[in-house]
């Protein structure tokens, strides 16, 4: 019996195979034409047919994509074809989402496209299952566990089909506790700082940073950088044995536990360096090294010195160094470090593009290369070009890169992209005081006139306490040499009664010339001159004052004052530094040639250092002195005043100091002001690159005579400040307490400008 049947599986199968293929007949196919099915299909007609192919046939079909269903028959020559095609889409909507927070219209639109799961596309069930997956692992990813999709599918005569997907996020689960085992170099609070997510922050805070807020990209983002912390320290065995993320069962609140191994903290054993030093020299690559044989391992310190080799490579010429650093720790104490370092050839600087400076010509910024086309490449000389075109000011971004010329060994393509921003600036002050109420200046500057690289000032006020028009013109590129001439005219009328100073009227009008040019790559030195006449009446109070008589008895005098100025400057960016130095010094002096004899010495000095990656510590320190000479007074209009938002911060406007019977501000010979600031990016806000916010202490005083110094004169504050970057200029709000206060002391809080950053 057993033969007899496989006889006739053979027969019927020699059969099969000895037909033919003679006709090909398709049905349910309304959109896909003809062709499209044949050309899916592994046989034509005059073909023979096994019937194990005919399976793969309607595997073929269905991995199109195009159809539903799929039958395949054959007989008497004859393969039909039954098809139902899949429906094509007419429409998606997905809505009640929160856009931004999980979804946005872009990431969407992407998904979509990715899926091929777009309007006029074919609906295939199983690409819309992968489609509707990714939304909820995005969802689950983001801590929304009790997310609901209702879905919705219309599907018309004509086979397209609608589809409606509405979202129901609901609440979203919040980490109730983060804690760490394991754990004893780093402490608790210390791990919890590498992370961006953990328990919540104190709740005004926690508005803000939404701390408690879990987010699985940025849990991975925190464990990676706690083993980055591990290992710069040292500890080179660390281990995170395991994670636990306990989600709780009404899906609104998070535990999460981190178990550690750290393992031993390694120190650096001995450090070898080989390969070919070349004229570099090896003593100098040593040099770079950061550390030393028995330090405590310091991944950073390792970087960083492979950088600076590499950097050091660079600076004569050789654009492409391998350095390998291998680590042997073996010894579970110490961990050897082998450098090799192998130069490739020089590289000359084929050509210098720039691109983006859609208002400023390109030789104000080539003006600024230490480096030329077809002169040696030096990254030293490309990061001091980088920097001394940040301080230009003319740019919110500086973006340099490099590329090997396709098919050379030896030649080099710079690219700089810029980004404008404006230079022309608009400043606006508000102020109020009890005896003088509101005033309101303004004025404008350009520092990039026609993207020339000069400097324009075109200046009106006109308030009750100045009526002021000035124009001033700077060329610091004078003859196609760095030397700066700079000139201008001025008129001022100015009312002291109504700057909270003194009553008197102040006539002034005439002109200024200077000249300065580099000494070094970061240090200028020039010189001034500027004549005015000056037109002063005074009121009851200054005309009876002891050594303000002299003063107010004369008028039509003129003001003959010769300066001398030095300044060095290696802050990193214009607005926003956050390393180097700047430094200015002037000195003054009324020549005997006019009415006055008087000097003044200005001086100030900023400093910049970066605290971690995203902190930066400022000090600052202004010192002002002017008194007469020659058996003459200091002009009571030339003394320096404090008090606001460019001095000390929680006092009101030029408030500090000796007063008048009135109440008034006297000002004073000598001006101390100092500052210190810890700033920081404003985080908290998306695209906050032109924010900064900041910690500060201000202390200063002025001394109405400068030989009557007094450090009781002091007054200091603490208080918050913010810098945005607008495109109409800086924008600076504060609040200030004062520290150090005098009973009659005017305290003003708050303070808003336009026009000032940190």
């Amino acid at each position: 019996m057993r033969k007899t049947f496989l006889l006739l599986l053979f027969f019927l199968n020699f059969s099969a195979q000895a037909e033919k293929i003679s006709q090909v007949n398709i049905s349910g196919n309304n959109t896909v034409s003809r062709g499209t099915v044949l050309n899916s299909l592994l046989y034509e007609v005059g073909d023979n047919v096994e019937e194990i192919n005919l399976t793969q046939m309607i595997k073929s079909l269905y991995q199109t994509g195009l159809f539903k269903d799929v039958g395949i028959n054959f007989k008497n020559g004859e393969l039909n074809i039954n098809l139902i095609e899949n429906p094509i889409i007419k429409y998606i909507d997905i809505l009640d989402y929160d856009d931004g927070e999980v979804l946005s219209i872009e990431n969407l639109d992407s998904m979509k496209k990715n899926f091929k799961f777009e309007s006029g596309k074919t609906f295939i069930e199983r690409e819309y299952k992968k489609f509707l997956n990714v939304i909820k692992e995005l969802y689950k990813d983001n801590g929304f566990y009790n997310l609901s999709i209702e879905e919705k599918f219309d599907l018309d005569e004509e086979n397209r089909i609608g589809i409606t997907l509405k979202i129901s996020e609901n609440e979203k689960a919040l980490i109730t506790s983060f804690n760490f085992s394991g754990n004893s170099f780093f402490s608790d609070s210390d791990i919890v700082d590498f992370f961006e997510i953990g328990e919540p922050d104190f709740f005004i805070l926690n508005f803000f940073t939404q701390k408690d807020s879990f987010n699985l990209n940025l849990f991975n983002a925190g464990l990676e950088n706690l083993k980055q912390k591990y290992l710069d320290a040292g500890f080179l065995d660390f281990q995170i044995l395991n994670e636990k993320i306990q989600v709780a069962e009404n899906g609104e609140s998070i535990e999460i536990e981190i178990k550690i191994l750290e393992g031993n903290r390694y120190k650096f054993g001995n450090i070898n360096l080989f390969g070919n030093f070349l004229e570099v020299g090896k003593s100098n690559a040593v040099k770079k090294i950061q550390f030393s044989k028995g330090d405590f391992f310091d991944r950073k310190k390792l970087i960083n010195s492979l950088n600076d080799i590499e950097d050091l490579f660079a600076n004569y010429g050789y654009a492409k160094v391998k350095i390998d650093a291998k680590i042997n720790d073996s010894d579970k104490e110490f961990a050897d470090i082998d450098i090799s370092i192998i130069p490739e050839d020089r590289f000359y600087v084929r050509r210098i593009t720039i691109t983006g400076n859609n208002t400023t010509q390109d030789d104000v910024i080539r003006r600024e290369f230490d480096i030329i086309e077809g002169q040696l490449y030096s990254k030293n000389n490309l990061d001091e070009s980088i920097k001394k075109i940040k301080r230009l000011g003319y740019f919110s971004d500086v973006r340099l890169s490099t590329q090997v010329v396709e098919g050379s060994v030896d030649q080099i393509d710079v690219f700089l992209e810029v980004e404008e921003t404006k230079t022309g600036t608009i400043s606006f002050g508000i102020s109020h005081s009890n005896s003088s109420g509101s005033s309101i200046t303004a004025g404008i500057q350009q520092r990039n006139i026609f993207g020339t690289g000069n400097t324009f000032n075109g200046s009106f006020s006109n308030s009750e306490a100045v009526k002021d028009f000035s124009f001033f013109f700077s060329d610091p590129y004078f003859l196609d040499k760095k030397q700066t001439v700079r000139y201008g005219v001025f008129s001022k009328s100015t009312d002291g009664s109504q700057l909270d100073v003194s009553s008197y009227l102040l006539d002034e009008n005439g002109f200024n010339i200077g000249y300065s040019a580099p000494v070094t790559k970061d240090l200028e030195l020039g010189t001034d001159l500027r004549i005015s006449k000056i037109d002063l009446q005074c009121g009851v109070l200054l005309s009876t004052s002891s050594y303000e008589e002299s003063d107010c008895a004369s008028s039509d005098v003129y003001d003959f004052v010769y300066s001398l100025e030095g300044s060095l400057n290696t802050l990193n960016d214009y607005y926003f530094p956050t390393k180097g130095k700047q430094f200015f010094n002037k000195l003054s002096i009324a020549l005997p040639a006019g009415d006055y004899q008087y000097y003044q010495i200005n001086s100030s000095y900023k400093h910049y250092t970066p605290i971690g990656d995203n902190l930066t510590f400022k000090f600052s320190t202004k010192f002002d002195l002017a008194t007469g000479y020659g058996g003459k007074n200091l002009p009571f209009y030339k003394r320096y005043f404090a008090g606001g938002s460019s001095s000390v911060r929680g006092f009101d406007f030029n408030s500090i100091g000796s007063k008048y019977a009135n109440g008034l501000a006297k000002g004073g010979e000598l001006s101390l002001l100092s500052n210190i600031s810890v700033i920081s990016p404003f985080s908290i806000v998306k695209d906050s690159e032109n924010m900064r916010i900041g910690g500060f202490v201000d202390l200063g005083g002025i001394s109405e005579k400068m030989s009557e110094f007094d450090p009781g004169d002091l007054r200091a504050s603490t208080g918050i400040a913010f810098t945005w970057l607008t495109p109409i200029g800086p924008i600076g709000v504060n609040a200030a307490a004062p520290l150090i206060k005098k009973t009659n002391d005017n305290i003003s809080n708050f303070n808003f400008t336009l026009g000032s950053s940190f």
